[in-house]
């Protein structure tokens, strides 16, 4: 029987296993073939752009106005140091950066004054002396029994202008003095307490030759002239004081008058602050016109002379150093008011002084309440006399100058 390669025997038949050969191996499928690009739109030629019409030549610009000075002064905080885009983008925004970098920008360059700015021409010839192992500068006028002049905060000699040729003409030598740390005279770094500052007068009185000499004082010289009087009262003739009280009748009203008197000396206790001498000289010294304005009587507030003088007073208060030092004389009894010179400073001045003592006070003054100063007469055991003065606020040789130099000539005669 015949085995075919169909029959289920066929694939057991060596035979027919022998002669079959291995089927071809398949062809794998074709890689499929890759359609042809489309073909490439050739770039269109450019189009020629049509030139733009040719711009003409643009009007001159008219020049910028000069900057207007701000009406109100910013402080230097609100100074920016950048200016931002989207600051650019508001015209409110701009105009209050342009108005604060204006301001800054007259504060940072402020004009820096020497001492040449405390010399005044006048009646009266200028010179320097040596007391108490300092420089002052002085002015002098006429001749004749010596009164010394000693100006106050934040002023110099230049507050007797009205006095010195009056006094003079009256048959006195006038001598009118900066104060250690004002004005023309020495600027040390130390000897701001009272001690020393009260040897200064008397130093004064013997550098001019003299013994003896009526000694005229407002403010912080009527301080002084109290100090110096408690102190040694053999170089004083006479004692003139012009709106201030005695030192311890000051320390006492601020202890038990706070609703008075230590609100009247709140700048007091801001000269107690570090570097405050910077914020007194910031802006062109407007604190020191603040403080003028705020103490003066309404009379002389409004007058030209009262714009000469304030400016005269933060022109001097600028030059270098004159505003620290002017600030160390006030920070001294804060700094010893339990310390043993303190202690020491008070002892001495409970003393009463034999010299005999006028004290003129403005009514109106906002610096030293009369009420302040009015109980000073205690502390003076020789001849005494309190006088007020109406309509007159902290600085009565100023807005009263004839009266006080009347008053002057009648206490030194």
């Amino acid at each position: 029987m015949r085995v075919g390669r169909g029959t289920p025997y066929a694939r057991n038949d060596p035979v027919s296993r022998a002669r079959t050969p291995h089927p071809a191996p398949r062809t794998p499928h074709p890689a499929p073939r890759t359609p042809h690009p489309a073909p490439r739109t050739p770039h269109p030629a450019p189009r020629t752009p049509h030139p733009a019409p040719r711009t003409p030549h643009p009007a001159p610009r008219t020049p910028h106005p000069a900057p207007r000075t701000p009406h109100r002064m910013l402080p230097p905080s609100h100074a920016p140091r950048h200016l931002t885009s989207r600051d650019r983008t508001r015209p409110h925004r701009l105009r209050l950066v342009r108005r604060a970098v204006t301001s800054y920008a007259e504060r940072v360059t402020r004009k820096t004054f020497a001492d040449s700015a405390a010399i005044k021409q006048g009646p009266w010839t200028h010179r320097h002396i040596d007391a108490n192992g300092s420089r002052f500068h002085v002015v002098e006028a006429g001749e004749g029994p010596l009164i010394l002049l000693l100006h106050g905060f934040p002023e110099f000699w230049w507050a007797w202008r009205h006095q010195i040729p009056a006094l003079a003409d009256a048959g006195f030598r006038v001598v009118a003095v900066d104060l250690r740390g004002y004005g023309a005279s020495d600027k040390p770094p130390r000897g701001y307490d009272a001690y020393t500052m009260a040897a200064d007068v008397v130093g004064l009185v013997r550098a001019l030759g003299e013994r003896e000499a009526t000694v005229v004082g407002h403010d912080l010289g009527g301080i002084l002239g109290f100090a110096a009087a408690a102190f040694h009262p053999r170089q004083f003739r006479s004692l003139v004081v012009i709106g201030a009280a005695h030192p311890l009748r000051q320390r006492a009203a601020l202890a038990v008058d706070p609703k008075g008197q230590m609100t009247a000396s709140r700048h007091l206790f801001a000269f107690q602050m570090p570097r405050y001498e910077h914020k007194l000289t910031d802006w062109d010294a407007r604190k020191v016109a603040d403080l003028m304005y705020a103490w003066s009587g309404p009379g002389w507030r409004g007058s030209r002379d009262f714009q000469e003088y304030v400016r005269a007073c933060r022109d001097v208060i600028q030059i270098p150093q004159a505003a620290f030092c002017a600030l160390e004389a006030f920070r001294w009894p804060f700094r010893t008011a339990i310390g043993l010179a303190g202690r020491r400073f008070v002892k001495l001045l409970q003393r009463p002084t034999p010299v005999p003592t006028l004290q003129l006070h403005g009514a109106l003054d906002s610096c030293v309440l009369p009420r302040t100063a009015q109980g000073s007469g205690r502390y003076v055991h020789g001849r005494y006399e309190w006088k007020l003065l109406d309509g007159i606020g902290h600085f009565p040789q100023q807005e009263a100058p004839e009266t006080i130099t009347k008053e002057i000539i009648r206490w030194a005669s």
